[in-house]
């Protein structure tokens, strides 16, 4: 052992203590009457490209995931600023979404879960943004990101967002920072959350975001379940994240999102779902401008999408 690196003795030694301290975590639950055996959550927690935490379940047992998402829109809007793609309903956005998601614990006295996703998503238009071969491929984003699942049902993350822009040579990184709570009583039915994002790749300011997403859900018992949600988003970029040299850029959007469960799909194949949405954005007069000419929705706009998404 001596003869060992330092770095590599210290790596044997926290190893060796982890394995450790999970042995006897094990053996005292173990001890445990099962009457007093704490129950495990069938819920699985992970972020999203932007940071958003996400609560779903899953046929899958095992603490490996997978999750995917095929979906076009008739605009492409980030956090209500324009992100490439004109908006006229005769040009499309198309994009692609796979991210596994592993669950490094899945139950305990301080955190009730904690899991990890590491995802990419990429998007393709119709439209002929530039004269270089890559024009129909506008977006290349790679994320990756942690949730943290405290006590009474409440969660956090802290996810990283590299975004790229193949057919124009545009890179950009944030960190992103959240926080929500999803209960099962009054508050907890609202979904309430907490965003932030914080460019890296430039001093630029930092974005917050404030919503709640209450749902209602339909023909539960039947083969086609029906979920309806009617998100409620208030943002506001601060000191130049939106418009450089802009200390206020804000923005607020409602929306209704249908969510269709295809349970005629067995569950080896996953869990299947139909999407489909819109949002009605409100921005003001900075926000709106900052990508004039090629923005032009003006101060309100109408984002549509429609897709599948699949968890296994």
């Amino acid at each position: 052992m001596n003869k060992l690196p330092f770095s590599l003795r210290i790596g044997f030694f926290l190893l060796v203590s982890l394995t450790g301290a999970l042995q006897s975590q094990n053996s005292s639950l173990e001890q445990l009457p099962i009457s007093a055996m704490p129950a495990r959550d069938n819920s699985l927690f992970y972020t999203g490209v932007l940071g958003t935490i996400h609560k779903s379940t899953t046929p899958n047992t095992s603490r490996v995931h997978v999750r995917g998402e095929f979906n076009f829109t008739n605009a492409d809007y980030s956090r209500a600023a324009f992100d490439g793609v004109p908006e006229e309903l005769g040009n499309f956005a198309y994009s692609v979404t796979i991210a596994p998601i592993f669950q490094l614990l899945r139950s305990g006295s301080l955190f009730r879960q904690i899991a990890f996703t590491i995802g990419t998503q990429q998007g393709l238009t119709d439209n002929q943004l530039s004269s270089n071969q890559l024009q129909w491929w506008y977006e290349a984003n790679f994320f990756s990101g942690f949730v943290f699942v405290f006590p009474h049902n409440i969660s956090s993350a802290v996810s990283y967002l590299l975004a790229t822009v193949p057919n124009a040579g545009a890179v950009a990184n944030e960190l992103e920072l959240a926080v929500s709570y999803s209960g099962s009583g009054s508050l907890g039915q609202w979904n309430p959350s907490l965003e932030a994002a914080i460019p890296l790749s430039e001093s630029r300011g930092f974005l917050i975001q404030a919503g709640v997403d209450p749902s209602i859900r339909f023909f539960q018992k039947s083969v086609l379940p029906l979920s309806l949600s009617f998100p409620l988003r208030i943002g506001a970029g601060l000191f130049g994240y939106h418009v450089p040299e802009t200390d206020f850029s804000g923005y607020l959007s409602a929306g209704l999102n249908a969510k269709l469960s295809l349970k005629p799909i067995q569950d080896i194949y996953g869990r299947w779902e139909f999407l489909i949405g819109a949002d009605l954005i409100a921005r003001n007069d900075q926000l709106a401008n900052v990508n004039f000419p090629d923005d032009k929705g003006g101060n309100v706009i109408v984002v549509g999408r429609v897709g599948f998404q699949f968890l296994y």
